[in-house]
């Protein structure tokens, strides 16, 4: 098929012969056009393979001015024709981009040549542009930012990562210098070497040091992980330099809570294993303490003189034992708290009730620190424990009033904010004007046993408890803080789903029923606390246990039990074993069943504990707690 041929020319005789030089050459001219206009009205109609242009057209536009309408809209080759060859008509149609230049007049070869090699020419275009368009296309569909340079580091193409990676344009930073766009820092702050420039240098491949920073258009820091290569071609001779690069700050931020979790996960096994350990010979502590205090007490009025004055010194250091161990218990319970084991019951909660109810607890400690305002907004209904919310708030308050210190509560402020972020969850955050928080300091501060507080002001593990309950709630927490200025909390919560409301009708109170002396059966491996429950459940018939086998013997053996009050945690055969075997060879039993545990440190006694409805009592407990448990079965189980 011939290739099509438009004509421009005025000169109506010149016209002619050009068609008729090209019909000659092999070409077909369908159409010829004596202006601009003229031209641009035929190329509406259809689109020729060359287009053959005077530039000295005559009418509203010339040739030059038509080939820039031309190349606006249509992808045509254009070759002038003209009988000037001065510097400046040159200089004002390379603008245009011809594709070939003849001087009037010339021979048919010399026009079949031009066109030829024109054709050519614009094929070869044609197809690396299609090649540009296919690489700018896959440069922009990876994952990762890139950046080329030249040789003397002036940027020559970025793909659409780099763009919204960098804040720069294509556009702003073509022929930049690389340093201009892709300005780096290290974890100190310091102005970090171009990785190209590098590269160029070394003659190979370089990589960042870790926890670099990208200095981004707007301002803000961006960590990046990257690396930089010169561009060789076959001949050895270096072209420029890419770098490839890509932001890792959300990675960082997850990989930095994944490693929080991993410490609180090992610190948590071990708190479960110490806190087994220490409650169980502390249950026998204080509830012998206890049980010989209610012993004293309803003697000591029997006695005169010195004797009484010797039991009452007795039960006044009883009560200090009794205090002391109750201290433990607390620290024990903080521990425990770490390894999230206990089971609390969840309810649909308002934030701001939830922090009045903070608030009252730590007011006196805040007020003589600090000015302490609340600007709530609306927030939805969260999902979560009451006492480990207000726990979480209370520890945050009183952290913010101890950065303060008393002395100048006028002028301090702690500040408690909520409001609804952009997807709908509970935000909290609680601000204070202290003196902030080191940067070295901030990746630490939820650890466990992390504390700037000196010594004895504080064990370390307010924040990391505060951060597993959160993260346990499918929450989130982080801190922001600059020295001298202040610090502040952010709690994310995700919001409760409400279900219709309906009116509940408190039933009143009804008093504890008495029960007859029934017979328990008690299994715990630790002999003291065999004993304690011995003590404490008389007047029952108690019989004792140290092994689950054992117990499970005097069951399949038929004798009978109107209740089993059972340790968690014992070698060999543990709770959850005995509740198996129950459940298996006597399911009566099993709503007859009371479990104690002084720490759940695996995870068949964690999910044993989550699963089941039986009552599981806390070691160290209260006598007056375990026997309310126990009255309450025996009631439910016709013992009465």
């Amino acid at each position: 098929m011939s290739k099509q041929i438009l004509v421009v020319e005025d000169e109506a005789i010149i016209a002619r012969d050009l068609q008729q030089s090209l019909a000659r050459l092999g070409y077909a001219v369908p159409a010829s056009a004596r202006s601009g206009p003229e031209a641009l009205a035929l190329l509406e109609q259809s689109t020729p393979h060359l287009i053959l242009m005077d530039i000295g057209l005559k009418g509203p536009m010339d040739g030059i001015e038509l080939a820039h309408a031309v190349r606006a809209r249509w992808d045509v080759p254009i070759i002038f024709l003209t009988s000037y060859s001065d510097e400046q008509t040159v200089e004002r149609a390379k603008a245009t981009g011809p594709y070939g230049y003849l001087i009037k007049p010339f021979r048919e070869g010399e026009l079949r040549i031009t066109i030829e090699v024109a054709l050519n020419k614009h094929a070869i275009d044609a197809s690396l542009a299609r090649r540009e368009r296919w690489y700018s296309t896959t440069m922009d569909s990876i994952g990762d930012a890139m950046i080329a340079t030249d040789s003397e580091e002036r940027i020559t193409y970025m793909n659409a990562v780099a763009e919204s990676v960098t804040g720069w344009s294509r556009q702003e930073a073509q022929g930049k210098v690389l340093r201009e766009v892709f300005r780096l820092l290290n974890d100190r702050g310091q102005v970090l070497e171009c990785p190209v420039g590098q590269a160029l240098r070394k003659g190979f491949a370089v990589q960042l040091p870790v926890n670099t920073q990208l200095l981004a258009k707007c301002g803000n820091g961006r960590d990046v992980d990257d690396s930089a290569a010169p561009i060789i071609d076959v001949q050895g001779e270096t072209l420029g330099g890419v770098v490839v690069f890509r932001d890792i700050t959300e990675r960082k931020r997850l990989e930095a809570r994944l490693s929080v979790a991993e410490r609180m996960a090992s610190i948590g096994t071990m708190a479960a294993g110490m806190a087994h350990e220490i409650n169980n010979p502390l249950a026998a502590v204080l509830g012998n303490v206890s049980y010989a205090v209610d012993g004293l007490n309803r003697v000591v009025s029997q006695f005169e003189g010195e004797a009484e004055t010797m039991l009452r010194e007795a039960l006044e250091a009883l009560a200090d034992a009794e205090a002391a161990g109750s201290r433990i218990m607390r620290i024990i319970d903080d521990l425990k708290r770490l390894s999230r084991v206990e089971r609390v019951d969840r309810e649909l909660l308002d934030l701001p009730d939830v922090i009045d109810s903070a608030v009252r607890v730590c007011e006196h400690q805040v007020r003589h620190c600090a000015t302490l305002q609340r600007r709530f907004g609306t927030t939805p209904f969260v999902n979560a424990a009451e006492s480990q919310l207000v726990q979480v708030l209370t520890n945050l308050l009183i952290n913010a009033a101890q950065a303060i210190g008393q002395g100048s509560a006028s002028q301090e402020r702690i500040e408690i904010r909520t409001f609804s972020d952009e997807s709908g969850n509970a935000v909290v955050e609680i601000s204070d004007t202290g003196p902030g928080i080191a940067k070295a300091e901030l990746a630490r501060i939820f650890d466990p046993f992390y504390s700037s507080k000196p010594i004895g002001k504080g064990m370390g593990l307010g924040l990391s408890i505060s951060h597993n309950i959160i993260t346990s709630l499918d929450g989130e927490i982080s801190v922001e803080s600059t020295v001298g200025v202040g610090t502040t909390f952010r709690i994310v919560l995700p919001a409760a789903v409400v279900p219709g409301a309906s009116a509940a009708v408190a039933e009143p109170e009804q008093p504890a029923p008495s029960v007859t002396a029934a017979k328990i059966l008690v299994i715990d491996d630790e002999t003291v606390v065999r004993r304690l429950l011995r003590r404490v459940l008389s007047p029952h018939e108690v019989v004792l246990e140290a092994d689950g086998r054992h117990a499970l013997a005097r069951l399949d053996a038929g004798e009978q039990f109107d209740l089993i009050i059972c340790d968690l945690m014992m070698p060999d055969f543990s709770g959850v074993d005995v509740y198996a075997a129950v459940s298996r060879s006597h399911p009566a039993m099993l709503g007859r069943m009371i479990f104690l545990t002084g720490g759940a440190f695996s995870q068949a006694s964690t999910d044993f504990i989550e699963s089941v409805p039986n009552t599981v009592l806390s070691k160290p407990f209260t006598t007056a707690a375990l026997l309310a448990e126990v009255r309450r079965h025996l009631s439910q189980s016709g013992c009465d």
